[in-house]
């Protein structure tokens, strides 16, 4: 587990908040369905399909916490100009 996963792991867990971790691969809304945030520590190469599925889940109501290069990245590894859940933070 890389250290700012483990920040976030330790940090709910010492304020006693429930949570779940959830594979990037399983981001569709079935599920999400029952979820009503999602933190991404620093997950910095999304595809576009996952950053449409993050998009999809804030539309219907969930909140979403990103840190440091989060969606910076395709799922290749390749920079992009800019985050691609940039819409989502920035208006």
């Amino acid at each position: 587990m890389e250290n700012y996963a483990l920040g976030w792991y330790q940090a709910l867990i010492e304020s006693r908040i429930p949570f779940e971790m959830v594979h990037d691969q399983l981001l569709d809304p079935a599920h999400l369905v029952n979820l009503k945030t999602l933190i991404l520590p620093n997950v910095a190469a999304l595809g576009d399909a996952q950053c449409e599925q993050l998009r999809a889940f804030v539309r219907n109501g969930g909140s979403l916490i990103a840190t440091y290069e989060t969606s910076l990245y395709d799922e290749q590894g390749k920079r992009r100009k800019s985050f691609a859940l940039g819409d989502l933070f920035w208006r």
